[in-house]
C-alpha cells in the first residue's frame, strides 16, 4: 500500500497517470526532480501519461515548471498528444531534429508512448528514455479477475438458421 489508494469497483476508472501524480503532489515532484536532475545539462523531455482533460495536463506542466524554477532549470520545448496517438516516422524524426537543433540531451517519455515510436535512426544521437508506469491492484482483486473472465470467456457461436 505505498500510496494508500482507496479501493475501487472499476479498477479501469478512477485515478491514474497524470491523476495518480496529481494527487499525490509530493511523489510527482521528487519524480520531476530526479529526471531534472539526471541529465548533466538539464535539458530533457516529459510527456505525461494517461491525460484525460486539459486541466490535468496544465496542472501537471505548472508543477513541472514550479519543480524545474527551484531547480534552476528552464522548460525547452512541450508537445501535447492524444491519447493512443500514432506517431509518425516523419514527425518523430522533426521532433527529434528540433531537439538536436536546441542542443537537448535527451528525451523522456512514457513506455507506453514509447514503444509506440516508430524505428528512427537519430535516436543515437538523441538518447530517447521512458518511464515505466505500473498499475497494480491492491484490493478486490477476485472482483477484477471475474470481470476479466467473464468478458474474455468464449461464447458460443449461434446457428445461422437464428438470424433467418
Amino acid at each position: 500500500d505505498y500510496l494508500n489508494l482507496l479501493p475501487e469497483e472499476n479498477p479501469f476508472l478512477g485515478v491514474r497517470g497524470v491523476r495518480l501524480t496529481l494527487e499525490n503532489r509530493q511523489l510527482f515532484k521528487t519524480q520531476i526532480s530526479s529526471i531534472l536532475n539526471s541529465s548533466i545539462s538539464g535539458k530533457v523531455k516529459i510527456m505525461f501519461p494517461m491525460v484525460a482533460t486539459l486541466e490535468d495536463f496544465q496542472e501537471a506542466k505548472e508543477v513541472v515548471i514550479s519543480v524545474a524554477n527551484k531547480l534552476g532549470a528552464k522548460i525547452e520545448l512541450t508537445r501535447r498528444y492524444t491519447d493512443h496517438h500514432r506517431y509518425r516516422r516523419r514527425e518523430v524524426q522533426k521532433f527529434i531534429d528540433e531537439c538536436l537543433n536546441r542542443d537537448l540531451d535527451m528525451i523522456v517519455t512514457t513506455e507506453k508512448d514509447y514503444v509506440r515510436f516508430p524505428e528512427i535512426e537519430a535516436k543515437e544521437d538523441m538518447p530517447v528514455y521512458f518511464l515505466r508506469v505500473e498499475i497494480g491492484i491492491l484490493s478486490n482483486e477476485e472482483t477484477f479477475e471475474d470481470c476479466i473472465n467473464r468478458i474474455c470467456r468464449p461464447r458460443p457461436i449461434s446457428s445461422a438458421n437464428r438470424f433467418f
